[in-house]
């Protein structure tokens, strides 16, 4: 039995043909190495995205539906951040469901989250540990903070 059978159990009948296409645009490695995507791309994400049910759909979605046979409605496709960290990587026992909230904190954590990647905020004050606070969880600039309540005070 080939790696790919043992992964993916779950192939309906109706989605062979897709999977068929699906499975050619992999570089496969072994079954708990990176299966690395190698077909379109989300040029503003950098994401791997395949043609699935008449639209583009993120390859890791494709992927984690043909192994399980569906996927929770809600929920997101997350790349395990032990396991693996890359995100061209497709395969499903390097990804898991999980909440919105988990995956940003994921993201959060391995520092691909759009903000984390901002080093300064849209009135260009740094991002500094001395300039910066925390707010529900949002980091917000304390110099803006200081600049809106002069303004305030100035009328």
């Amino acid at each position: 039995m080939s790696i790919i059978d043992s992964v993916y159990i779950n192939i309906k009948p109706e989605d062979v043909n897709s999977f068929n296409n699906f499975k050619k645009k992999i570089v496969f490695g072994g079954e708990s190495e990176c299966w690395t995507w190698n077909a379109s791309i989300n040029k503003v994400h950098q994401r791997p995205m395949f043609w699935f049910n008449s639209s583009w759909t993120p390859a890791a979605r494709a992927s984690l539906y043909f192994k399980q046979g569906y996927l929770t409605k809600g929920m997101h496709v997350c790349h395990d951040p032990i396991t693996c960290d890359n995100t061209l990587c497709i395969n499903p026992l390097h990804l898991r469901e999980d909440t919105p909230s988990a995956n940003t904190r994921d993201l959060l954590t391995t520092g691909k989250h759009n903000n984390k990647r901002k080093t300064h905020c849209k009135r260009n004050h740094e991002f500094s540990e001395d300039n910066i606070y925390y707010n529900q969880g949002r980091r917000h600039c304390i110099a803006c903070r200081r600049e809106k309540k002069q303004e305030k005070r100035n009328g």
